[in-house]
């Protein structure tokens, strides 16, 4: 049975076109170094109807700068010949990040860190903040 959770996260998804337009705006605010409030202001003068609530509009900021940052670590971690990966869990990190980074033991490689839709991890879920890192072999 679908919980009233998932049916409030369906109703909420945002078409491939949206997110394309939330990213080019957060990825810019992210390279000008603007505060994460004027991210979440400027994805909701976007005004797209499934966002018309500043919580809704904080959790897709969340959850796509969490997306660029990783995006970014893998690219600087390539360019100095890292191959490897583990995912550092957050403070306050849920119960399926810890079981899936075996609680920031875990070595992942590229590949192991792209969900089924080819998009990386972390964000392991909406609103995740578990932190990428480099895995340096001592």
């Amino acid at each position: 049975m679908i919980t009233n959770r998932f049916k409030l996260f369906w109703k909420t998804k945002l078409t491939a076109r949206e997110l394309r337009g939330i990213r080019s705006e957060i990825k810019t605010f992210r390279d000008e170094g603007r505060p994460y409030g004027s991210k979440v202001d400027a994805v909701m003068d976007m005004k797209p109807k499934k966002l018309d609530e500043e919580w809704k509009a904080e959790r897709v900021v969340r959850t796509e700068d969490k997306r660029l940052e990783t995006r970014e670590v893998k690219a600087e971690a390539k360019e100095l010949g890292y191959e490897k990966f583990i995912i550092l869990p957050s403070y306050n990190a849920c119960e399926d990040c810890i079981a899936f980074s075996d609680n920031g033991k875990r070595i992942f490689t590229k590949e192991e860190l792209l969900d089924g839709h080819g998009r990386n991890r972390p964000p392991v879920h909406v609103q995740c903040q578990c932190m990428l890192s480099p895995y340096i072999e001592r």
